[in-house]
Formats: C-alpha cells, structure tokens, sequence
C-alpha cells in the first residue's frame, strides 16, 4: 500500500477502492492510463515438474471434477496436492489414458539444476499442434496420435525455477487456441458433451486441456468460478473447421445451460447474453466502476466499438446499470 505522501508528491488523487480497483484488472483499455504498476512478490522457488500417461478412469475423472486428491491416482507425490495440475485429452487415444502434467513447489536449493530441452516442461501442446497441418477429415485421428505420440512425451522431476521452467516455448505454425472458464461441478459434463460432439460433429485437429486456476478477484476474470476454475482449453490447427468446432460448443454450451466465460485472450464469441450469463451482477458492478472512475469526457476517449459489441457500455445497457 502506497504512503498518502507520495500522492500529494505526484499530484495525484489517492483513490482506496477495493471495488474500483478489481474492475480496471480487467479493463480492456477503457479505465484510462495505466502509468505504473507495484507488484509484492515472493522469495524464489523450484518447480519439479512431471508429465505422465494414467488410465482415463473413473478416479481420474472424479479427480478432475473435484480436485480432491485425497485419493491417489498415480501422481508422483501420492496425495500430495500439486502447486500446478493440467489433464490433457487426446480424444483419438484416450484407451491409452491422458497427459497429466503436475508441478510441485520446492525450496530454492544453493545450486539448482535445470534443463534445456527442444521441448520442455513450460511447453505445452499450442507449442507443437500447429506441425499438424490442415488434413482431410479422416487422416486427422491418425495425425493427431503420430504427433502427440512422438512430441508430448512423459518425463519425470525436472527442477527450475518458474522463469527457466516457463522460457523454452516455441509455437509452430498456425494454431488455433480457444478457452472458456467453467466451474468444477461442470467439469465431467462438460467434457462428455465435448468429446461426444466431437464424435458427431468433428473431428477436431487437436487436442482438449484441463487446467485448474484460482478464482480471480477480477470483476471481469475470466477465471470467475470459486475456489477453482477449470480452464478448458481446445488446442488445434488454425481452421475453417476447427473454428466451426470451436462454434458449436459455445452453441451446446447455451443449450446446456452450462455457464462458462471466455479467455480475454483468445478465440471467443463474446455476446451480451454470454456476459450476463457468466458474469451475472458483476457486469453492473464494472459499469459502475467505469462510471466513477472516468468523467463523460474521458469515457468517450476510452471507449472503443468491442465495449458496444460486449454490451459493455453504459449508453447501450443504461437499463441494467443501478
């Protein structure tokens, strides 16, 4: 927390807001001039770092709708709940289990080892998905097992430090990356719904992904579900038919009535109606920080056509606002 002296030094006013302060997190821009940030941070630390096959089994799947790792699956530390876990899905090899990637959180010793490899485990599978190509229909299971088979293979205890751990990442070719935020009750439903549409209305050229993130204290996080939030993310070849793919889980998604939110980052199909559904009050609470924040003047100069689109904007959603 900053010292009112070093306000009045900058001629500044000091605003404590928690509420103001969790909307512009995620501001897209419109909250004005970020001139500087101050971060708190930690004493440094390793990560040990696994990726492993295991069975596609009843308890890996209550395991990842739960994140209850009381009862051990198979991961290196037994029970032991990881600093970070990852479940990906080849859905064109699941008898022979999934990649589970976990990384526990380790003291920083005297002398570390590290690794450098072509790839490593800061990489994952975008890093690699776009040597896939855009291959017919019926050649992309077997494409898709070639390359996951000879490029996403296990390894066990890699030690680094997180700025080592997370360096060595290099994305080939054109690859298209989507992720939505869904809660953990979600998890297993969801995921039938997508590997049985994937049977029905795919194939899709890649890979599913389940990474599971704290809840953001964001207005507009996407990572909005409490305590945890499962990232489902679909890594794939840049597409006509992946993009297709990627628009009818939205659509099963709505009709499911399944809340999620979309990656800022990534491909999306951003509506109003979307908004209100994954957001629900917290769409108000930003508009009402935004309002406080920037006088009519400055909101205009901030404003920009993805507000509108959003239904972001406090002339075209006055209505809601209260």
């Amino acid at each position: 927390m900053i010292a009112d002296a070093l306000a009045q030094r900058l001629n500044a006013e000091l605003i404590r807001d928690d509420a103001l302060f969790n909307a512009a997190l995620v501001s897209f821009g419109s909250f004005g001039f970020i001139h500087g940030v101050l971060l708190e941070t930690e004493p440094l630390y390793l990560l040990e770092s696994h990726r492993l096959r295991l069975p596609f089994d009843a308890r890996m799947q209550q395991l990842m709708g739960s994140l209850d790792f009381d009862r051990a699956v198979g991961l290196p530390q037994g029970t032991g709940r990881p600093f970070h876990f990852q479940v990906t899905l080849n859905p064109y090899d699941l008898d022979d289990g999934v990649y589970v990637n976990v990384k526990y959180k380790l003291p920083y010793p005297d002398e570390p080892r590290g690794f450098w490899d072509d790839f490593g485990p800061g990489d994952d599978a975008p890093a690699i998905i776009g040597k896939l190509g855009d291959v017919l229909p019926a050649l992309v299971p077997f494409t898709v097992n070639q390359l996951i088979g000879s490029q996403y293979k296990p390894f066990s205890a890699k030690l680094a430090p997180p700025g080592d751990t997370f360096s060595n990442t290099t994305t080939y070719g054109k690859v298209l990356s989507a992720a939505i935020g869904i809660a953990l009750p979600d998890v297993l439903p969801v995921t039938e719904m997508l590997l049985q549409l994937n049977r029905t209305e795919g194939p899709f050229n890649g890979v599913f992904a389940h990474r599971y993130v704290k809840r953001s204290s964001a207005t507009l996080g996407f990572t909005a579900f409490a305590p945890v939030t499962c990232v489902l993310e679909l890594d794939g070849v840049e597409s006509k038919r992946n993009q297709r793919f990627c628009q009818k889980v939205w659509a099963a998604l709505d009709a499911l009535q399944i809340p999620y939110t979309f990656h800022w980052g990534k491909i999306g199909e951003i509506t109003p109606a979307r908004l209100r559904v994954a957001y629900g009050q917290n769409v108000d609470a930003w508009l009402r920080a935004r309002k406080a924040l920037l006088d009519p003047g400055a909101a205009v100069v901030f404003a920009h056509p993805l507000l509108t689109e959003w239904g972001l904007d406090d002339v075209e959603i006055s209505g809601h606002i209260a």
